[in-house]
């Protein structure tokens, strides 16, 4: 990132994106990312319907959510999302302590 001569602004993402991407809201709507694909969950909980004509959603985006998946806690929202981000979580939580102990025991065979 730093290679390309483009900092963000702010330190975060949306920072490095808006100045990688500087002008972009001077584009032809056609041009744009269609919100499908950043999907702000504070949005969500503010407007419902808006949310479902976006759908399909590919991408969700946690910004303005007071408690965020990783996080751990009580999420704001429970809805279709949360329970995925949950599923592929556990799932990537259960693949790691799996592969840990092989590991271990892998660890006890060699000594």
């Amino acid at each position: 990132v730093h290679g390309m001569g483009k900092r963000s602004y702010d330190g975060g993402d949306q920072g490095f994106l808006n100045s990688y991407f500087a002008g972009w809201y001077e584009a032809p709507a056609v041009q744009r990312l269609h919100p499908r694909f950043n999907a702000m969950m504070s949005y969500w909980c503010r407007y419902i319907p808006g949310w479902e004509r976006m759908k399909p959603i590919k991408v969700v985006h946690w910004v303005g959510c007071s408690t965020k998946p990783w996080e751990g806690g009580q999420f704001l929202v429970d809805n279709e999302y949360t329970d995925a981000w949950r599923v592929v979580y556990q799932s990537l939580v259960a693949a790691v302590t799996e592969m840990q102990e092989q590991q271990e025991q892998l660890g006890r065979l060699a000594d």
